[in-house]
């Protein structure tokens, strides 16, 4: 005699479906939160290389070295100043505002 028993395992199909979803909610939060700190990153930047270039304006310049090609050279050092600060980190305004943005937008805050 044979006894036809249910362990109550849900249906492998649906399960798969729900999972699929999980992983494509996840896959989603992850991306937005990627583009969410790659605007803040820009933002950093466009505020860093507004200061850096308010602070270059305060120093004098100099009578000996006040041609077109000096304040050109300025400017790109200035604005290779203001890359590598963003590349190491900056000011710190990228994480804050990414942190915001996300919360704001009700991301889950940590990638697991």
């Amino acid at each position: 005699m044979r006894a036809n028993l249910q362990l109550g395992i849900p249906n492998s199909t649906r399960y798969d479906a729900t999972l699929d979803r999980m992983q494509q909610a996840k896959a989603q939060a992850a991306s937005e939160k990627d583009r969410l700190r790659s605007v803040a990153g820009e933002f950093e930047a466009l505020l860093t290389e507004q200061l850096v270039s308010t602070m270059r304006k305060t120093v004098p310049e100099s009578v000996f070295f006040n041609s077109i090609g000096v304040k050109l050279f300025n400017e790109m050092l200035d604005g290779e100043f203001v890359r590598l600060m963003t590349e190491r980190g900056g000011i710190g305004l990228r994480e804050f505002l990414t942190e915001g943005f996300v919360k704001a937008q009700g991301l889950p805050d940590r990638q697991d």
